[in-house]
C-alpha cells in the first residue's frame, strides 16, 4: 500500500537517531560519494554506471538541492551518517498511484 504524502516533506535540519543520522547533503561528502560510486559492485545496484570523482561532484551538486517532496517528480536526497562506517546516501521521489 502506497503512503499517503498530503504535506510537503523537507530535509531542513538534521534528524538523529541512536544509529544514524539523515540530513542534507553537503559538498565535503565528495569523498565518500566518489567511493561508493566508483564501485562496480555498488552501481550494480543503481541506475548509472561507475562514475568518475569530476562525475561523482556534478551528481552531488544537483542532489545537494535535493531537499523537498511537494509535487509529482520532486525527489528528496539523504546524507546517512553512522557511526564508524562511510557517509551514504538514500532517496525518495514523490509520484502519483
Amino acid at each position: 500500500m502506497p503512503l499517503e504524502i498530503t504535506a510537503p516533506i523537507e530535509i531542513t535540519a538534521p534528524t538523529e537517531t541512536t544509529r544514524l543520522v539523515l540530513r542534507s547533503l553537503r559538498p565535503s561528502d565528495l569523498t565518500d560519494v566518489a567511493a561508493y560510486q566508483s564501485r562496480e559492485d555498488v552501481v550494480r545496484h543503481l541506475p548509472w554506471n561507475v562514475r568518475t570523482r569530476e562525475e561523482s561532484a556534478e551528481h552531488l551538486a544537483k542532489r545537494i538541492v535535493a531537499t523537498l517532496l511537494e509535487n509529482d517528480g520532486d525527489h528528496l536526497v539523504a546524507a546517512v551518517e553512522r557511526p564508524g562506517a562511510a557517509r551514504s546516501a538514500s532517496s525518495a521521489r514523490r509520484t502519483s498511484c
